[in-house]
């Protein structure tokens, strides 16, 4: 209930176990909901994508990141004039968790070139570290939460992780348009 209790029309999960997935499925019922994600699932979780269906028939193409060692993948859906991928990047602070994550992010850099569309989105788990998405800035992405100082009131430096003295934002939002907001 926590989830739709703001009347979404768009709900991105990552980190998704098969029971947590049945629950959705009784949460989120059809007519009302279109529930997405990968067709073959072969770690213990994926990400899971959920559009309201009064908003458009939403499509879903699932494929693998490439360069990955730990299953990481993105969940492509269209909704209206929306593309919309969810994503779940390479975690850890190692250099091989590093470079696949940078790897994974140059090709989220160029999403937008497989099917144009008026708005385009790439969120969810970037377990991103700062400047590891300068591909994506450079790219023309923009960062909905460097963009917007709060979010019903909420400063964005409160959704930042800490620990001692490292500290990492994994959970972002980036977004490229034709149309100037």
């Amino acid at each position: 209930h926590c989830a739709t209790s703001k009347n979404p029309d768009v709900l991105l999960f990552q980190e998704v176990v098969e029971d947590m997935f049945e629950v959705m499925k009784l949460r989120l019922t059809p007519p009302e909901w279109s529930i997405m994600k990968r067709g073959s699932v072969d770690t213990v979780y994926f990400n899971v994508t959920a559009v309201r269906k009064q908003h458009a028939q939403p499509t879903s193409l699932m494929f693998p990141s490439h360069c990955t060692t730990q299953g990481r993948h993105v969940v492509l859906t269209t909704a209206t004039a929306w593309k919309i991928a969810n994503v779940h990047a390479e975690s850890g602070p190692g250099k091989l968790a590093t470079a696949a994550r940078q790897k994974q992010y140059a090709i989220l850099q160029r999403i937008h070139e497989r099917e144009e569309r008026p708005v385009w989105i790439i969120a969810g788990d970037f377990n991103a570290r700062d400047g590891e998405d300068a591909s994506l800035l450079a790219g023309g992405w923009r960062d909905a939460c460097a963009e917007e100082p709060t979010v019903d009131g909420v400063a964005r430096e409160d959704w930042t992780w800490r620990k001692g003295q490292n500290k990492a934002r994994y959970d972002r939002i980036y977004f490229r348009s034709t149309q100037e907001y």
